[in-house]
């Protein structure tokens, strides 16, 4: 196999505009929120004791976690509250929790990489390396080919910018958005809304530049993106079956809806009103 099978893909000319503390982009004179704020409806239940779980292994296999935590004192107080956060924000740092992250922004990197042109010889990591020449399969096989990666979107309209990894051209489109995900397998049988919400945002997004402002996508050299689906190709970071999956994304401005409703009701007043006491 060759080390790419396309031209190396263009990256737009942007200044990304400066951020809050919050990370949130300026865009237009206003602070923009990213897609993943949007999603209010994916149940993330499962998660809280999985992450729990986590930092319960490392304070029991790590002596010096263990340690630390014994040496807080008054749990109750605030400033005890404060270091347990801490201390357990840096156990889950440590945990199995965040290494499918870690391991997830090294596979990105490794695409961006072969994206430029860069060779597979360049990875030496041997889980990047696989998952991109999983990559380049993937491309030849479902004969997609890369035009832009990397390509920060905002959208006035809908109150969001942010990144997305790539626009890239087959047989039946000239244009569509491809987002890449690592999760472990099996996760898009949860994260779906997630993905349809994200890449419906972006798909109704346009090219930002803090120095230009909005640019259109035949400025960019590419024909605006189709906004009825996006793909997803999901390399996932533990070496498992990769798998390419289409995504609504008329159905992700719904959930979009949908997450702003949720969100509004959340700041409902007077649902509850005193009527005494004892």
């Amino acid at each position: 196999m060759t080390d790419y099978l396309f031209e190396p893909v263009r990256h737009v000319d942007q200044v990304e505009p400066p951020r809050n503390g919050f990370r949130q982009p300026k865009v237009a004179g206003k602070w923009m929120y990213s897609p993943s704020s949007y999603d209010a409806v994916s149940d993330k239940s499962s998660l809280i004791p999985w992450s729990q779980e986590r930092a319960a292994e490392v304070f029991s296999t790590n002596s010096e976690a263990s340690d630390a935590l014994r040496m807080i004192g008054d749990l109750e107080s605030p400033e005890g509250r404060k270091q347990l956060r801490a201390l357990v924000k840096k156990a889950m740092e440590g945990s199995k929790a965040t290494q499918g992250r870690d391991r997830g922004s090294l596979i990105h990197l490794g695409i961006e990489h072969v994206n430029r042109g860069g060779s597979l010889d360049d990875l030496t990591t041997p889980f990047v390396r696989q998952a991109a020449e999983t990559y380049l399969r993937m491309l030849e096989k479902y004969g997609l080919i890369p035009r832009l990666a990397e390509i920060f979107l905002a959208s006035e309209e809908l109150g969001v910018a942010g990144t997305a990894d790539a626009i890239m051209t087959s047989a039946n489109s000239p244009s569509i958005l491809v987002d890449y995900k690592s999760g472990r397998a099996g996760s898009e049988a949860w994260a779906a809304v997630s993905w349809a919400t994200q890449c419906s945002l972006y798909v109704n997004s346009l090219p930002y530049c803090h120095e230009k402002g909005f640019l259109s996508w035949e400025s960019c050299g590419v024909e605006p993106p189709r906004t009825d689906i996006a793909i997803v190709m999901h390399i996932p970071s533990d070496g498992a079956e990769a798998k390419l999956h289409t995504v609504d994304c008329v159905r992700g401005l719904e959930l979009v809806a949908l997450s702003r409703q949720v969100k509004d009701a959340r700041k409902w007043k007077g649902l509850a009103t005193t009527i005494g006491g004892l």
